[in-house]
């Protein structure tokens, strides 16, 4: 009671006695890449017109009503793939809705027909009669849409950069890729590296980003590629866990989205991000409620402190019955003539309960560990 009490003055909140003892025993964690190592606030960074030249001008000349009117053009686009994404929750999709309404103030918006989602990969749907859809190189091949020579081009190269590159096709050919970026949150890769160095820990990073920018975004976090798995779906970070899980190790998952809720459920240890789904919440055995990668260290190491102390109280009282209760009953009596008072017992048992009562109140001096160094602009005086 008293550590779950000290963990959540941490901000860091343990549903139950059994989720913190399997936090003090973790050998593996998977993180999550979006909003669990990054800030979860994408950004559309890029937008490289790839199909200026797509003769669909009769079937996309649409107004704000949905009428004929404008020229197809990198707006009108801006403005479909808007109305596609509104709906939808995904974090990638705000920061599309949000571009769109950025450059399209004046554009009245209008709900798609014939809505797709796919899981991990993309969105399509028909806005004022005309297909559009949003999505990765697998989405799109799917939709048996070409990825010409200028598309791969602006993928590679947004993907080199760490950025999520996605393809938007239009009346079955692609037009535009859109580069999406999410910064690294400040303390991810000391909170990595200290996981690693001093708590022992295997981190494994997986993304349903596609490999090149896996590589960026783990160079930038000081993980070897040997653990990062790219493009994996709901399924393959199921999977992820349980071949970990297979190998007899105990396996924690770190994430916040819909997506990762079948990994969290699966893992010997849930951790959700408090800014993520709630159905990841749900699924979690613990929740990091201010959202930084520094927590996870936290936790961990509160656990092991608490069942050090655990096990340290245990030894106490065991040791501590062992003598006082013989003495008490007068087992030593006729060699030493010497036996506890009624009285002088009972306060003695007593003292053993305070003891470790205040033994386990100790736990509030706990101070967490420094994982991310201050500079000395940070240092309080």
């Amino acid at each position: 009671m008293v550590g779950t009490g000290v963990s959540a003055a941490h901000g860091i909140l343990i549903k139950g006695g059994a989720q913190l003892q399997k936090a003090s025993e973790i050998h593996t964690i998977l993180f999550d890449k979006t909003g669990t190592l990054t800030n979860g606030r994408p950004v559309i960074s890029d937008v490289q017109m790839v199909g200026t030249d797509v003769d669909v001008n009769v079937n996309v000349n649409v107004g704000a009503d949905g009428g004929t009117g404008e020229q197809h053009s990198e707006a009108d686009i801006l403005w479909r793939l808007g109305c596609l994404e509104r709906n939808s929750e995904h974090p990638l999709a705000e920061a599309v809705v949000n571009y769109a309404k950025q450059h399209c103030p004046d554009r009245a918006w209008v709900d798609p027909t014939d809505f797709v989602a796919t899981t991990g990969q993309g969105v399509t749907g028909k806005i004022a009669g005309v297909r559009i859809s949003l999505g990765n190189r697998t989405f799109l091949k799917a939709q048996n849409v070409p990825i010409t020579a200028a598309t791969e081009t602006a993928l590679v190269d947004l993907e080199r950069q760490g950025k999520t590159a996605v393809i938007a096709e239009l009346a079955g050919t692609a037009v535009a890729v859109l580069g999406i970026s999410d910064e690294i949150k400040p303390d991810a890769a000391a909170a990595l590296r200290y996981l690693q160095q001093k708590l022992h820990v295997e981190v494994w990073i997986v993304t349903g980003d596609n490999r090149r920018t896996a590589t960026a975004v783990a160079k930038q976090l000081d993980i070897s590629m040997d653990y990062v798995i790219a493009e994996a779906l709901p399924a393959g970070k199921l999977q992820k866990v349980k071949e970990l899980q297979n190998e007899g190790k105990v396996v924690a998952m770190i994430g916040d989205g819909i997506n990762d809720s079948p990994a969290l459920a699966q893992a010997d240890l849930g951790i959700s991000v408090g800014r993520g789904a709630d159905i990841a919440a749900e699924a979690a055995d613990i929740v990091l409620m201010k959202g930084n990668v520094s927590d996870v260290c936290v936790a961990i190491d509160v656990s092991k402190v608490i069942f050090r102390r655990i096990r340290l109280n245990l030894f106490w009282s065991m040791v501590y019955n062992c003598c006082g209760i013989p003495v008490a009953a007068g087992v030593f009596y006729a060699q030493t003539e010497v036996r506890l008072r009624p009285e002088v017992a009972a306060i003695a048992m007593a003292f053993s309960s305070i003891s470790v009562v205040l033994s386990s109140l100790a736990l509030k001096l706990y101070r967490p560990p420094e994982v991310v160094k201050k500079t000395p602009k940070q240092q309080t005086v």
